[in-house]
């Protein structure tokens, strides 16, 4: 099975931010189309290598900054070096389709049939192009380069000989901007977010989610490993006496910053004011997940259909997982492992 990597993550902004964003996008077209624009003659230029990230391609032949601030101007010379590199990859493949351009590509016209591209032909040049030059990957992009150059001879009534003939300027309709690396703390960034990083992070991975007052971390749940306290171990243990939760330090943190982050939306949609929390403000409430009807239902894996007989407690279908805890006392779990039952809350759900 092939696998992919997501490059591009939709998102979507709070009411009173649209606005901003959408101006930020129209700024950032100009100045990415004034980019390509500039050095669209110099494309063979970005025909080479490219280990390195497209901005910092492109960064030694920008003629005009935008002004917008570094980060930004990072996003934007990124977003145009990747089209850059992408036109000049196409016109590689475009030089050596070049010898196929014939009218042997074009149907005539036939009665009140307009003259039209011929598929079939062009098919089997570029699989005949292709077997010459070994290379299975380029098939797509023989394919679709003729047969724009073949809608360029059915406007125009001759084929592009260059493929600035062929291309016009990749010029953006609609802003788009793309993540780019990051040069430092210090560099000018479009979005401004101070977090004390240090003690923000301390707050969430060392507080108890249940109580909300302060844990300690220790290497395992084993007791013997609870003897021993460590600042950044793995499993956090709830020293309260009416509390002792005790659960993975990433997990504890992960509901800690979720929690923040729930009061600081709250409080934005109510006042229209940007607040930063803490862990021990009355805002950020610990809530019971069970307490509230949002209990998580863990799906069959169709390992199997029930529990083997043993000592072993689980969900029926997860056989295989080394271990699964839950806050839900044991006799519950017993109970919730029964197929019955798991396929009645399954379809209450």
């Amino acid at each position: 099975m092939a696998k992919t990597q997501t490059l591009s993550f939709p998102i979507r902004l709070p009411d009173a931010m649209q606005a901003e964003a959408l101006h930020l996008l129209d700024a950032s077209r100009l100045a990415i189309n004034e980019i390509i624009i500039d050095l669209w003659p110099q494309l063979d230029q970005f025909a080479g290598d490219r280990s390195g990230p497209a901005w910092k391609h492109i960064d030694p032949y920008v003629l005009k900054r935008s002004g917008h601030g570094s980060r930004q101007e990072r996003c934007e010379m990124e977003q145009a070096g990747r089209i850059l590199r992408a036109q000049a990859s196409r016109k590689q493949v475009f030089q050596s389709i070049l010898p196929l351009l014939s009218e042997g590509l074009i149907r005539p016209a036939e009665e009140k049939r307009p003259a039209r591209k011929d598929y079939r032909a062009i098919k089997e040049q570029v699989r005949a192009l292709r077997a010459d030059l070994e290379d299975p990957d380029s098939f797509m992009a023989m394919t679709n380069l003729v047969e724009q150059a073949c809608n360029r001879y059915l406007q125009t009534d001759r084929f592009p000989t260059t493929y600035e003939d062929l291309q016009p300027v990749p010029v953006l309709s609609v802003g788009q901007l793309t993540f780019a690396g990051d040069d430092g703390m210090k560099l000018g960034q479009t979005y401004r977010a101070h977090i004390e990083a240090a003690q923000s992070c301390d707050l969430a991975t060392h507080t108890c989610p249940r109580c909300g007052q302060a844990a300690k971390t220790h290497l395992s749940p084993a007791s013997s490993d609870r003897k021993k306290t460590l600042d950044w171990a793995p499993w956090l243990c709830c020293s309260n006496p009416d509390c002792l939760w005790n659960g993975a330090r990433d997990y504890a943190a992960s509901l800690n910053i979720a929690r923040l982050g729930l009061a600081f939306l709250i409080t934005y949609h109510q006042t229209r004011r940007y607040v930063s929390y803490r862990m021990t403000s009355s805002e950020v409430k610990p809530v019971s997940y069970s307490g509230t009807g949002a209990t998580l239902l863990l799906p069959s894996q169709r390992v199997t259909p029930r529990p083997f007989e043993g000592k072993h407690l689980y969900y029926a279908g997860w056989s295989y997982s080394i271990a699964l805890r839950t806050s839900q006392p044991q006799a519950t779990l017993a109970l919730l492992s029964t197929s019955q039952l798991r396929k009645y809350v399954l379809k209450r759900a």
